[in-house]
């Protein structure tokens, strides 16, 4: 007969990284044309931009804020996200963080342990299955970690609450745990959540959570709500009407079954996209041109509307915005003179030239879907792309080129697992005129930072406000494996 398993056993020593020491003494102060291909590379001063960028914004406008760490999946990033550009614990902005899987909650534990990470929803509707893996790893050693669970079936937290009853049994420890419980609403992506219009599961969710409260074991937070969506918009006012979207749908979520909350307790209305947090830099003083919409007439009836319910915290939460990548650049949601463009991306695939095929104006490049991602995306007045070349060189290549080009720029017209084809385009003007020939290095701007970054076991952090510019390796930072 099988030995029981072990929840806790599932764990980050199944999927083994390489050690940051290993990659650090192979890699740290190497120019980029010498790195090995394809790779990850992260510069380090758009990411600390991006990150005070979102935190300032969201202290400027009253609200919190929860940084999603499933983009980047790194412990350093984190750092940067909870703390800013100057990782000053002094004045640390938040401490909330999202994990979209367990192995990304056992990856913050070395933040756990600092005091940086204090508050941490796992922002996946819970698999029952999964709950024991969560509360051993942390719960039992962290007990005054604000560790909160998503639902959105009344089955998921019935279950969650069973299991907990009996662990809590099994350990003797009693009603300690008080894990926080957020209910998922859908505000329009059709993901993941429950309707805001499906009065009846809202309401025995909500109140099967508030009640929990007497046990010790749970208590209700609050809701949750995701704008995906709001990637295909294409200006301010489309990411604006759905974050106004989003704080509705979790107002009215509230509203069907928090009666019963005792007076005093606060709950949170969650709600966030990167377009959808990114759009509130217009709401900012200086920004002009919005006072007249309907979508900032709208959103602002709704902030004012949590303000007027008192007990309730608007938080926004995002992810991506800590990289961005194309699809973001291409929602447009920030007004000059805060617009974001092609400087605002913080990853780029390193892929190399293997092949040039005159004939047809294209180029072969080591890197496809594995190494940058599936999804095809609308950039630069094309329908579809992958990618598009950056206008970096390397700095000792040469520059004559074996494809004769006008003004234009070289985008990732198609992939397959392991192959990319470059293709030149002339109406493509932000990436400068840049000839390729076999064993050029090029930097690709991915579509989608997250997938394209799954990718790899690795991120080569380079920094462009340093003298190199960007071209030497400063430090390594290890991605965290499995689920």
């Amino acid at each position: 007969m099988a030995i029981p398993l072990d929840p806790s056993a599932v764990n980050q020593s199944l999927y083994p990284a390489p050690s940051k020491e290993t990659l650090t003494s192979l890699f740290v102060d190497q120019p980029l044309s010498a790195l090995p291909t394809p790779g990850a590379v992260l510069d380090l001063a758009v990411v600390k931009r991006n990150c005070d960028r979102m935190l300032k914004t969201c202290e400027a406008l009253g609200l919190s804020f929860r940084g999603h760490v499933k983009s980047h999946k790194t412990i350093e990033l984190t750092r940067y996200q909870l703390l800013g550009s100057s990782l000053s614990l002094d004045e640390q902005p938040t401490g909330s963080t999202c994990v979209s899987t367990i192995a990304e909650a056992e990856g913050l534990i070395p933040l756990i342990r600092e005091g940086i990470v204090t508050d941490m929803l796992y922002a996946f509707p819970m698999p029952p299955s999964s709950f024991p893996r969560l509360h051993k790893l942390l719960k039992v050693p962290f007990p005054d970690l604000r560790l909160s669970v998503l639902v959105d079936k009344y089955e998921q937290l019935s279950s969650c609450w069973e299991l907990l009853e009996g662990l809590t049994s099994e350990e003797g420890n009693g009603s300690t745990w008080n894990y926080g419980i957020f209910v998922k609403v859908d505000s329009g992506y059709s993901r993941a959540g429950v309707h805001p219009t499906e009065l009846s599961p809202l309401q025995n969710m909500i109140e099967l959570a508030t009640n929990l409260k007497d046990s010790g074991i749970a208590s209700f937070r609050g809701v949750y709500t995701h704008a995906g969506h709001s990637y295909s918009g294409a200006n301010p006012e489309d990411a604006m009407w759905s974050l106004a979207d989003e704080i509705k749908c979790g107002l009215d979520a509230l509203q069907v079954g928090t009666e019963g909350c005792e007076a005093g307790d606060e709950v949170t209305v969650s709600v966030g996209a990167s377009p959808t947090a990114l759009v509130l830099g217009n709401l900012l003083q200086g920004v002009e041109g919005f006072d007249n919409s309907t979508s900032f007439a709208y959103l602002q009836r709704e902030l004012k509307r949590a303000r007027d319910m008192k007990r309730v915290k608007i938080e926004i939460h995002a992810g991506v915005y800590t990289t961005l990548d194309l699809q973001q650049v291409a929602t447009n949601v920030l007004s000059v003179p805060r617009a974001i463009g092609l400087k605002d991306i913080a990853l780029t695939i390193l892929a190399e030239v293997a092949s040039i095929y005159h004939r047809r104006s294209e180029a072969l490049v080591n890197v496809g879907t594995t190494g940058i991602g599936r999804e095809p995306g609308p950039s630069h007045s094309l329908e579809n792309m992958w990618g598009l070349v950056s206008n970096w060189r390397e700095p000792t290549h040469s520059l004559g080129g074996t494809v004769p080009l006008n003004d234009g720029g070289w985008v990732l017209k198609k992939v397959s697992q392991e192959h990319g084809i470059l293709a030149w385009k002339p109406t493509v003007s932000s990436a400068a005129r840049l000839p390729l020939e076999i064993s050029h290095k090029v930097r690709i701007f991915p579509q989608h930072a997250c997938i394209a970054g799954s990718g790899h076991g690795w991120y080569y952090v380079v920094d462009s406000d340093q003298p190199d510019g960007g071209n030497v390796v400063h430090d390594i930072w290890v991605r965290w494996r499995g689920w």
